[in-house]
């Protein structure tokens, strides 16, 4: 049973079906990734949102659809609208009914989209499109807000489903349960979407943490750099201590928000950021689109890009093109002069592989395929096999001197291991060091009249 009104569907071939709207929300839409895929060319590829609003309560949020969402016969602008019991939700040759909370529910399987297969009659409890206002069938003819729209539309997505993707999730207060939600401080679930776009530029930064601690981060920049990366991990300790602080300070305690600014049409361009978290049992959601920064918000989000950059070492995906592809320049001429050097000093050799590996990355941020990359790799592989080849030679020689008791040479010689391999995060200078350490406890034992 459940406390909060449900969806029935009442047209199609799952007409009939009763679905609960979860915590992270219900996604409806043509395309097949959505929580609800509805096989139907009325209906955009994601066309609405139904999310929980409070305890008892939920809403729908139109995703600007091409053909409208319409609760009661009316349609929904760009506001949310609470639904009651009783109310419908008319999307394509769909009809959705708000039920009453007493009546039993079937969650969708979250591995996979509830599939509605419409059939080829549809239901007659469809609404009538000629009813629809004229104005119904709202064309988006600018090509940015349309391109703007689509990539709010894959964030928001994101934000609402990634949490919801696991399937098999503990009942709330089971032990389990309780365990994961007390490993990030009671934060359920975070999600954080920023956008950039004007009329040759689509940026958008989009991360999801969940209750486990497993970090999800998509990036995209189009179409003139036409770059994406994804990537997942696991937050740290430290990075969890770090995340609850965030979120228990007194800055984001005094946002409230929605902030806005003028409108992307009228602008012709879009800047936005939206950030949501669960935690302890409770909803707080911030956006700010077209306008200024609220200070507190400024520094919230880039304490957290910084914290999720961080822990999933993709710092530079915040650049522009032209930024990393100076810097890779410029990492690639160190490591050039390093490797010129690398006979002057024993930890040269080090530094112009981090050039290197640097200068590589960054540009790898851009592309792939490029003949820049596969030249930097070439020098990185140069250096790598070069310094085996010295660490090798040196540490024949350090074991030498010190299986003949010579312990001022063998000294000496682990000595350069440590300045060839100066990261100390390195197993090799560990060993290097441990090595070089009990042989200056010998020649410290010797000086003291001790045994050899």
């Amino acid at each position: 049973m459940s406390s909060r009104p449900c969806l029935v569907i009442m047209s199609g071939d799952m007409s009939g079906r009763r679905i609960e709207v979860p915590q992270a929300g219900l996604r409806v839409g043509r395309s097949s990734s959505n929580d609800v895929h509805i096989p139907d060319e009325e209906l955009s590829r994601n066309h609405c949102i139904f999310e929980c609003d409070g305890e008892n309560a939920i809403r729908v949020i139109d995703l600007a659809s091409a053909n409208g969402t319409y609760v009661n016969g009316e349609q929904l602008g760009a506001e949310p609208r609470v639904l009651k019991a009783g109310d419908t939700v008319d999307v394509g040759a769909t009809r959705i009914r708000i039920a009453g909370e007493n009546e039993p529910v079937v969650f969708p399987q979250r591995g996979g989209a509830v599939d509605l297969g419409l059939g080829a009659q549809p239901s007659p409890a469809a609404p009538e499109k000629s009813a629809a206002p004229a104005d119904g069938r709202h064309k988006v003819v600018n090509i940015l807000w349309a391109a703007a729209v689509g990539i709010l539309i894959g964030a928001i997505a994101l934000m609402l489903l990634a949490p919801s993707k696991r399937s098999g999730r503990p009942a709330a207060g089971s032990s389990a349960a309780g365990k994961s939600s007390e490993a990030v401080n009671g934060i359920l679930a975070l999600s954080y979407e920023r956008i950039a776009a004007d009329a040759t530029h689509i940026f958008r930064y989009a991360a999801t943490i969940d209750e486990s601690g497993a970090i999800h981060v998509l990036f995209g920049d189009v179409p003139s750099e036409n770059r994406r990366m994804e990537k997942t991990g696991e937050l740290s300790a430290l990075s969890r201590t770090e995340l609850a602080r965030i979120f228990d300070s007194q800055e984001w305690q005094d946002l409230s928000g929605p902030y806005t600014g003028p409108s992307v049409e009228s602008e012709n361009a879009l800047r936005s950021w939206r950030l949501k978290i669960v935690r302890d049992g409770s909803v707080k959601e911030v956006s700010i689109a077209n306008t200024q920064e609220p200070e507190g918000f400024a520094m919230i989000r880039e304490r957290l890009e910084t914290l999720i950059n961080n822990e999933l070492g993709v710092q530079s995906i915040q650049r522009t093109r032209d930024e990393l592809v100076a810097s890779s320049e410029h990492s690639e001429e160190v490591g050039d002069a390093k490797w010129d050097e690398r006979d002057v000093e024993y930890g040269n050799l080090s530094e112009c592989i981090r050039c290197y590996r640097s200068a590589k990355n960054d540009l790898a941020t851009v592309t792939s395929s490029s003949e820049a990359v596969q030249r930097i790799q070439s020098k990185l592989e140069r250096a790598e096999a070069e310094l085996k080849r010295r660490y090798d030679e040196v540490r024949f020689e350090a074991e030498r001197a010190r299986q003949i008791g010579d312990w001022e040479r063998a000294r000496g010689e682990f000595g350069k291991l440590c300045e060839m391999i100066p990261d100390r995060g390195d197993p090799r200078h560990a060993e290097a060091r441990a090595n070089m350490v009990d042989v200056e406890n010998r020649l410290d034992a010797m000086r003291k009249g001790g045994k050899n």
